[in-house]
């Protein structure tokens, strides 16, 4: 980033750095989609003698950030518990009362959607319930059109402050070269 000639930098990294073979932009790098099924969920607890525990939950979508429906992921997990306004941080945080934090996030290369939330030891199961709940009342289609609204802002909001920063433009040419997946900005 910055003022630089390409010419430049491409004889610095040349000489500085040693690799094998160069990636060339029109070259297609062989990647295998791998589907899971799981039929049993699984449930680790490990217990402490602490005040605050942490509840963590992965799901698998089977959707990654080179799908065509990855752009509707990421409205789910957005209403779900990616913003202050989502599901979760309304629930079983501000509602119940239930957590300190309450959130979610997408891990974009493998299909994840990872739930995050810290809880007094003693709300661990009804705090596991209430997440589920929102989860439920999200494949029943309980989503306001202001929901979806505010969440497509949020959404649009934070990729605009993302590409305001070279580390967030680099972070995204970056998801784009690891999924072979150009992001087309519609004019």
């Amino acid at each position: 980033m910055g003022d630089l000639e390409e010419e430049t930098v491409k004889a610095l990294f040349s000489t500085t750095f040693e690799r094998e073979r160069v990636y060339k932009e029109d070259e297609h790098i062989k990647q295998t989609k791998q589907k899971y099924e799981i039929s049993e969920p699984k449930e680790i607890v490990e217990k402490q003698n602490v005040q605050q525990a942490k509840l963590h939950i992965g799901f698998r979508t089977n959707c990654t950030f080179k799908d065509k429906e990855y752009a509707a992921m990421q409205l789910f997990n957005g209403i779900f518990g990616g913003f202050p306004s989502s599901k979760l941080f309304l629930n079983v945080r501000e509602k119940h009362s239930l957590a300190y934090y309450a959130s979610s996030r997408l891990e974009s290369h493998k299909g994840l959607l990872l739930v995050f939330s810290g809880i007094a030891p003693k709300d661990y199961e009804q705090a596991r319930d209430v997440i589920f709940e929102q989860l439920e009342a999200m494949k029943n289609g309980e989503i306001t059109e202001e929901e979806m609204k505010q969440t497509k802002e949020l959404i649009v909001s934070q990729l605009l402050e993302t590409l305001d920063h070279p580390q967030g433009i680099i972070e995204i040419l970056y998801q784009q070269v690891i999924a072979q997946q150009r992001i087309r900005q519609n004019n």
